[in-house]
């Protein structure tokens, strides 16, 4: 009996090694096949705030002379994204932190289009330069129209309007209100229920 079960014994570890073998065969051989694809590196991305028309061909805003001049031709779709991501061979993105046709501009969308980005698994942002590009009002004193300003730190305080304090109507507490609304401290109707 003993003779027998040593023969049972080793016979099945035996079965059990080309069990073994063949399983470690078929992943090593598999893995290549079921390894994640090929992320597309992303060298530079340019954010804008907005584009008044279409990407190109039409009156320019703040993206479409970086679509057009970077010959930024390819596309993809990003799931959750207000605009399409458009892209060169060199490796340059770019795209619109807000859709053309909101017409509050709310800038909600730029955390939506920044989530959705890193988000696609199709991208690889390991080693990318982030260019945000918008156009900003400066103070005169401090520079001409058309310069270009550095900032170490920004802080977001969403879209809005200004109204001088000597243009300001009697019993505004301030001159700052929403985009899509016509005085301060009200929200605008399409997003009413907002914070709610």
């Amino acid at each position: 009996m003993s003779e027998f079960s040593s023969s049972a014994s080793h016979h099945a570890a035996r079965h059990m090694g080309i069990v073994l073998l063949t399983l470690w065969l078929a992943i090593g051989f598999s893995a290549p096949l079921l390894a994640a694809p090929r992320r597309i590196p992303v060298k530079v991305i340019v954010l804008t705030g907005f584009e008044v028309g279409k990407d190109t061909g039409d009156s320019p805003g703040e993206f479409q002379y970086w679509a057009e001049r970077e010959h930024l031709d390819k596309q993809l779709k990003i799931k959750g994204a207000p605009h399409v991501l458009l892209y060169n061979d060199k490796g340059l993105f770019g795209s619109v932190a807000s859709s053309p046709s909101d017409p509050y501009l709310t800038t909600v969308t730029a955390s939506e289009l920044i989530m959705s980005l890193v988000l696609d698994p199709r991208l690889d942002f390991s080693h990318t330069y982030w260019l945000i590009n918008g156009i900003a009002g400066i103070d005169p004193k401090q520079g001409s129209i058309g310069s270009a300003v550095w900032a170490a730190n920004i802080v977001d305080g969403d879209a809005m309007r200004e109204v001088a304090p000597e243009d300001m109507p009697k019993g505004w507490p301030y001159g700052l209100f929403a985009i899509g609304t016509d005085a301060p401290n009200t929200l605008p109707k399409t997003h009413a229920d907002a914070g709610g």
